[in-house]
């Protein structure tokens, strides 16, 4: 995520894959030349599971709902809130929220904060 609160990855201009997070190089062909991209806010769930064991960061948390969203042509994971397991399809419509950048450098080692999180979309 940028400074602005956009999740970004970057696309190589060379084979035109994209990758995020963003990287210097190339995963499928090694080229350096690369252009920035912003992630659509808006995407659909591919997988999904509930965490009921979690690390200290998120025992709090527990039980919690995490996804793999396809944003574009990126899948990218991310805790759900505001729903339940038994809400989540594969396929059910998700929005990416993010909180301010004011928070997040506030609470840069809050990890039971994430800075980006999924909402289900009806």
């Amino acid at each position: 995520m940028n400074e602005e609160g956009k999740l970004t990855g970057v696309s190589c201009k060379s084979c035109r894959a994209t990758m995020s997070p963003p990287r210097p190089v190339c995963s499928r062909c090694l080229s350096t030349d690369l252009e920035w991209l912003e992630l659509p806010k808006v995407g659909r769930i591919v997988a999904f599971s509930e965490i009921h064991v979690a690390n200290d960061a998120f025992q709090s948390s527990v039980p919690y709902v995490v996804a793999i969203a396809e944003l574009g042509e990126i899948k990218v994971p991310g805790i759900v809130k505001g729903a339940e397991i038994g809400q989540l399809r594969v396929g059910s419509n998700i929005r990416v929220e993010t909180r301010e950048a004011s928070a997040r450098e506030s609470s840069t080692n809050d990890l039971s904060q994430p800075a980006y999180w999924f909402r289900l979309v009806s």
